[in-house]
């Protein structure tokens, strides 16, 4: 109860646990649905789809490297509303994957779809250490703990509701449409993260100081 008062109370950070909330929601879809998009749809082999989703951890490691530049470029809020901008493009360029099996469309649904999984991963690496970075800031030590206890369990709880959600979509409606869905719904978060108190956060020190640097 301490960390759900203290997360959902915080002007900031309330929207930050909200907004990541209704992310993993859209992830979950997306993960679901990724896999058995691109075995049956796409005729990927298992170890092409392998390979595809190790482009979305070189994308990581390269935003985490380039994570702390962007904050001290645009500052915490706008560097993470940038990464979650950088989620609707990479996952434009998987929706419009076309499906025909020739050998020259199949060369074009693997770069296309290694691409928006490298940019996934580039929008994650940037935003993951700062999120985590800026909740830690605002947080009093005693209650670091619950605070994470509390953003994990709601997060992870979405996952219960986005992935069945996501293969039920896919099953009734077609993988293209779950995957715009997800567009949509990444669209949105984006958007709202843009209009909202987080999009001008700073990082703080413990006692309420802007760090600097």
């Amino acid at each position: 109860m301490e960390g759900l008062r203290w997360v959902y109370g915080h002007r900031q950070l309330s929207t930050l646990a909200l907004n990541t909330n209704a992310w993993f929601l859209f992830n979950a879809i997306i993960t679901t649905v990724l896999a058995p998009f691109a075995l049956r749809e796409l005729g990927f082999s298992a170890v092409t789809l392998g390979v595809v989703l190790s482009a979305a951890g070189i994308g990581a490691l390269l935003g985490t490297t380039l994570s702390a530049r962007a904050a001290r470029r645009w500052g915490v809020g706008r560097a993470i509303a940038f990464a979650r901008v950088l989620f609707v493009p990479s996952l434009i360029l998987i929706a419009l994957v076309p499906l025909a099996r020739h050998n020259i469309f199949h060369a074009i649904a693997l770069v296309m779809v290694s691409l928006g999984q490298f940019l996934y991963g580039l929008a994650m690496g940037i935003e993951g250490p700062l999120e985590i970075g800026f909740r830690q800031s605002v947080t009093p030590v005693q209650l670091q703990g619950r605070m994470n206890t509390t953003m994990r369990s709601t997060n992870r709880g979405m996952l219960a509701i986005g992935a069945p959600l996501g293969g039920a979509i896919a099953d009734t409606l077609g993988f293209h449409t779950a995957l715009w869905i997800a567009v949509a719904g990444m669209a949105l978060v984006a958007v709202w993260y843009r209009l909202s108190p987080m999009y001008s956060a700073q990082l703080m020190e413990s006692h309420g100081g802007q760090l600097s640097g």
